[in-house]
């Protein structure tokens, strides 16, 4: 199969995929979840082809930035900055500082500059298709500060700000 037709499959089990989440959040399920359970939980309910092994596979690794764009872009374009406050979720467990300020990275700017990272689309994917650089630019067009991780654990930060909008903004 080409990868132009492996598009609306990935689009199914992106769906899918949220779907599970859905689920674990309505049975209360999510203290512990990973985006490997999901795959998992998601894999046993439909029975997928291809297999969802290959789920982080080059016509998939957009599904993360997706997923981002919607928890920190959106939210703040139709709220405010303050949408990122009260967010306790320990992002050097996802992600680590490759340069720039460290007390940026250590607060809740942090999520402005996430934020900024992906809406901006300063970020790429690296050669091995597993790692990946994103990046802030100050006023003057200059990069600021640098972040790393790579897919699983940028997958699992999503899943963190999923269930913690789902507890705290979505009620």
């Amino acid at each position: 199969m080409n990868h132009e037709n492996q598009i609306p499959i990935w689009g199914y089990i992106n769906f899918q995929i949220f779907y599970e989440l859905h689920l674990a959040i309505q049975e209360n399920q999510t203290a512990i979840l990973t985006i490997n359970e999901l795959i998992e939980r998601t894999n046993k309910r439909i029975g997928s082809s291809p297999p969802l092994t290959s789920y982080f596979g080059p016509i998939n690794s957009g599904a993360n930035f997706g997923f981002l764009y919607t928890t920190l872009v959106v939210p703040k374009e139709l709220n405010s900055l303050e949408y990122y406050e009260g967010i306790e979720i320990q992002v050097n467990r996802y992600f680590d500082l490759d340069f720039g300020n460290k007390d940026l990275f250590e607060s809740n700017h942090f999520y402005r500059i996430l934020r900024n990272s992906i809406s901006h689309v300063n970020y790429k994917i690296l050669s091995d298709n597993n790692s990946i650089r994103l990046w802030n630019k100050n006023k003057n067009g200059q990069k600021n500060i640098a972040i790393k991780t790579d897919l699983t654990r940028q997958s699992n930060f999503a899943i963190e700000l999923a269930k913690y909008f789902s507890k705290s903004k979505l009620k």
